[in-house]
């Protein structure tokens, strides 16, 4: 099995290769359906062998979403949640659930702020079951685990037995990883990724009959706090001004801390600005702000990427044995500003003495001395290059 990239103008492909074979009824059936969870493609025969070219504009394979993101239980929930609704999907349209390619390399993710969707590719050819593709996917998860979380990495080896022993169902592998324990923080971003309405509604139904405490919060339980209690009436022998006087008192405390608890649920609940999606390069728009250089585990200064565009850009110091750059802040060793450049743009790789660029699937393409890169093509650096990451222009040195 052969796989490569090819880029075309502004779109990206990942190119499969195979022998051709009688799938008629399936192909047939996927042109004139669009089935949303599997990558658009074509296919191109050519010398006794057929080409499937699946269109990858705009995301990244799951491993290189996994090597960002980290495997952890919530990342492994999308993953097997959007792998059974492929396989529920395949099976409507009768089409046989070995022909999804599922590899770290074949699947591909895409994150719009808070939103991940998961692609799956279409290959009759596999020559794999089910359970040999699970099994080389788990696989690959085991590797990169995080061995300090021991109930995470427990579960992860029990369902790679499970996977073994051939008697599983995703619905099993499922309810393995949501049965992992998730603490009040996980409900807490839970509920933020939800519209303020929906927030409230859901915060009441969780709170019936419950102590209110933080995010846990319900507005109507602040009314009943508030409630003067009939005992309290003053009487003829009260004196009516210390009564007034005491019962002010009491409110405003009321209020004052009715007041606290709902600045800290405004706090909880102000929802987050999701990201724009990446940009076809458009011209460059003036920024305030310069490039913002993250540091964290530097090692010798390896070289120097010497800003020659004419925008606001910066330097770029190359620090790291894996250094990112893109127009996302936190998530990025070198942000760069232009409305051109993506959000996980490219890479520099470190290997023994040697540094290697590599595009990361970006919009708009990174080049070296005019040649752009296809997605996973790794090109050794040289003093003098001149690299392009879309329309900012740099030379290293």
């Amino acid at each position: 099995m052969d796989i490569r990239y090819e880029r075309k103008a502004n779109q990206s492909f990942m190119v499969i290769e195979g022998e051709p074979c009688e799938v008629g009824y399936e192909e047939q059936m996927l042109r004139q359906n669009e089935v949303k969870i599997l990558l658009s493609f074509y296919t191109i025969e050519m010398n006794r062998h057929i080409e499937y070219w699946h269109d990858i504009t705009g995301k990244q394979s799951l491993r290189d979403y996994l090597e960002r993101e980290g495997l952890n239980p919530e990342t492994l929930r999308q993953v097997v949640l959007y792998l059974g609704i492929a396989y529920e999907e395949l099976t409507r349209y009768l089409i046989s659930q070995e022909h999804l390619f599922v590899s770290a390399d074949t699947v591909f993710v895409k994150k719009d702020g808070l939103q991940v969707a998961m692609f799956f590719c279409y290959r009759p050819y596999v020559n794999m079951t089910v359970q040999e593709q699970l099994l080389s996917l788990w696989e690959y998860f085991l590797t990169i685990v995080d061995h300090k979380m021991e109930e995470f990495m427990t579960m992860c080896y029990e369902i790679y037995d499970l996977i073994m022993s051939g008697c599983f169902t995703m619905e099993e592998i499922q309810q393995r990883i949501q049965s992992l324990s998730q603490s009040d923080v996980g409900q807490i971003e839970e509920c933020q990724s939800m519209p303020y309405v929906e927030k409230v509604q859901l915060c009441r139904e969780n709170t019936e009959g419950e102590e209110v405490r933080p995010g846990k919060y319900d507005d109507y339980k602040y009314d009943e706090e508030l409630k003067v209690d009939e005992e309290l009436w003053p009487t003829k022998e009260l004196d009516i001004m210390k009564w007034i006087q005491s019962m002010c008192q009491a409110v405003m405390e009321k209020l004052s801390s009715v007041k606290n608890l709902k600045d800290k649920k405004k706090e909880l609940y102000l929802p987050k600005k999701e990201e724009e999606d990446d940009l076809i390069y458009q011209p460059e728009e003036e920024y305030d702000r310069p490039t913002v250089l993250l540091h964290g585990g530097e090692m010798a200064c390896a070289g120097k990427l010497l800003y020659e565009g004419s925008g606001e850009e910066e330097d770029i110091l190359i620090n790291k044995e894996v250094f990112r750059i893109g127009s996302k802040e936190k998530d990025n060793d070198a942000v760069l500003h232009s409305s051109g450049v993506s959000r996980y743009h490219a890479r520099i790789l470190k290997q023994g003495e040697s540094y290697f660029l590599e595009d990361l699937n970006s919009k708009n393409g990174t080049y070296v001395n005019g040649k752009q890169l296809n997605y996973k093509e790794k090109l050794k650096l040289q003093s003098m290059d001149q690299v392009r990451f879309a329309d900012a222009l740099y030379r290293i040195v």
